[in-house]
């Protein structure tokens, strides 16, 4: 794999990442202040929607309105993707420079294949040996939410919001903010580890956290190897893709 990766990305112009401290000036501080004003907002803008929208309260995943979905990301997505963006252009070359989007064919093609091997060949064993000494169900959340989807317009909602999204704002600032500000601090070993875990304890769902923090630490290899956060924006699209469209064919 790493040899047909290494080929994929002989097109990249420079894949050193991250770039250097002279052309990037922000750091963990930086990085931290954008995670606590994304948990903000998002705090405050659900608590607008549900108090404008849910009078008795949030219903459970599984009695949700599926328009709910997307509409309640809004504050966590805007956070994760304006923060970054906002102190990228103050003490940075650029977002799209500095956290490079770019995307080649063959990355492509090798990105979204690592996502599905993840999800359908890799962490089936994991959960398999995890759940011979715990009971909890590592597909009940995903279940309920797409479980809730019905009709054609349900599931375009439900792309959107998981599989286009999600993947979308987590790697800009997961990958592109976080990991690279702890590579520069505590180098790429360390960076990996430390974002890896934060970004599989911030889902709050210990079950899901060896296989979240397994993917994003191939979502952080990915990014250090080919210098592109757009790569591992591909990778974890596809995960979340063959997720959804496992449960929606045989849920």
């Amino acid at each position: 794999m790493a040899g047909v990766l290494r080929a994929a990305t002989d097109d990249a112009t420079d894949p050193v990442w991250p770039r250097a401290d002279a052309e990037v000036n922000w750091g963990v501080g930086a990085a931290m202040a954008c995670f606590l004003g994304a948990q903000v907002l998002a705090g405050v803008w659900a608590t607008i929607v549900v108090a404008t929208f849910f009078v008795d309260g949030l219903p459970d995943l599984a009695d949700r309105p599926m328009w709910a979905l997307p509409v309640l990301g809004i504050g966590l997505w805007a956070g994760y993707l304006g923060g970054p963006v906002l102190i990228n252009r103050l003490s940075g070359s650029g977002p799209m420079l500095d956290f490079d989007l770019r995307v080649s064919p063959a990355q492509a093609a090798v990105a979204a294949a690592i996502g599905v091997a993840m999800q359908l060949v890799v962490l089936p064993p994991l959960y398999w040996v995890i759940e011979r000494f715990v009971t909890a169900d590592p597909s009940e959340t995903a279940e309920a939410i797409v479980g809730a989807a019905d009709g054609p317009l349900d599931v375009l909602l439900l792309v959107f919001a998981v599989v286009i999204m999600a993947p979308l704002a987590e790697e800009w600032f997961y990958r592109g903010m976080v990991l690279s500000s702890l590579v520069r601090r505590v180098g790429p070993i360390a960076g990996a580890v430390i974002s890896s875990a934060v970004f599989a304890l911030i889902h709050l769902e210990l079950i899901l956290f060896p296989g979240l923090f397994l993917l994003a630490l191939v979502l952080a290899w990915l990014t250090m190897r080919t210098g592109r956060v757009g790569v591992a924006i591909v990778a974890h699209l596809a995960f979340n893709a063959t997720t959804v469209v496992q449960l929606l064919a045989f849920g």
